[in-house]
């Protein structure tokens, strides 16, 4: 999920609240990812998920568990989410 740009602080905590306990839930499991390179940080929002796992276990349980509940929240989010108008500008996820 990219980053929201614009819009008020409680619409972008509406759409971030639920991956950031996915982050937190997850994160401590994770295998250190190194440097992330800095030109694609923008196409990220804080809570994403990264790791270079050397290990295929860790690939198949906590990339994929994390993967799952990622793609959960989105999918939640897209089946409720409704345009939002604020004066001439419309917000999404």
């Amino acid at each position: 999920m990219q980053p929201l740009f614009g819009g008020e602080a409680d619409h972008q905590a509406n759409y971030t609240g639920s991956i950031e306990q996915i982050f937190q839930a997850h994160q401590p499991h994770f295998p250190e990812g190194g440097d992330f390179p800095e030109e694609a940080k923008q196409f990220f929002s804080p809570p994403f998920l990264w790791t270079r796992p050397k290990e295929t276990e860790v690939v198949e349980t906590r990339v994929f568990a994390g993967f799952k509940d990622y793609l959960a929240a989105y999918l939640d989010l897209v089946d409720r989410t409704e345009p939002v108008r604020a004066g001439a500008k419309l917000y999404s996820i």
